[in-house]
């Protein structure tokens, strides 16, 4: 009786063990496997060496956030499951946050703010959803603001093609997070401007 008492006891010990380890390795370290054929969750090797080349920080703002109905909220999780690969390859030269410009209490104030961002680039959207069976209207930033140094650029995440149905939109708008970031991220950080050359005298098209 002794024996196994004492045994259950190094057994409960070794688990409680085995279980903080796994939780200070989980905190500490960051990885995602990518079981799928096609590796549609893999982030590309043009992407990794940019974040890893990265010399200075990179701050994301992205406006999704809030009470999102449950196809944006899909949109949400992608994106911030995206930034926190972007992390593990950039580390603290990678900063990101969500903010909700809804929470602005004052009108006014809350209206310049979306007019701001609509000039930089990310629209409003809006989107109609049913709550307590009333059909309310919410208004939506489906964007991030990327800034570098002293310079910034707008992304719009919704991005999918405006033809297809609302879902597919969404669903290419997921599929299309890891190339809006990581262009944008790139055109910012790039310190050599690309030349580009014309022909001319051969009939081309005037300047």
């Amino acid at each position: 009786m002794k024996n196994k008492k004492l045994r259950d006891i190094v057994f409960f010990i070794a688990g409680v063990a085995a279980v903080i380890l796994i939780n200070f390795f989980a905190s500490n370290f960051y990885f995602r496997l990518d079981l799928t054929e096609e590796r549609r969750y893999s982030m590309s090797d043009a992407t990794i060496r940019m974040l890893e080349n990265l010399d200075e920080e990179v701050y994301i703002e992205v406006y999704l956030s809030g009470d999102l109905p449950a196809g944006f909220k899909r949109l949400q999780k992608a994106t911030r499951d995206q930034l926190e690969s972007f992390r593990a390859y950039g580390g603290d030269n990678v900063q990101y946050k969500f903010y909700d410009p809804s929470q602005i209490k004052d009108e006014k104030a809350r209206n310049k703010f979306y007019l701001d961002l609509g000039q930089k680039g990310i629209q409003v959207t809006n989107v109609f959803a049913n709550e307590n069976g009333k059909k309310v209207e919410k208004l939506i930033l489906p964007g991030a603001l990327i800034t570098y140094r002293e310079k910034e650029v707008a992304v719009m995440l919704l991005s999918g093609n405006r033809s297809n149905n609302p879902q597919e939109i969404l669903n290419q708008s997921i599929e299309n997070v890891e190339f809006e970031l990581a262009s944008a991220i790139s055109n910012l950080t790039q310190s050599k401007k690309k030349r580009l050359g014309f022909l001319t005298g051969h009939n081309e098209l005037e300047d």
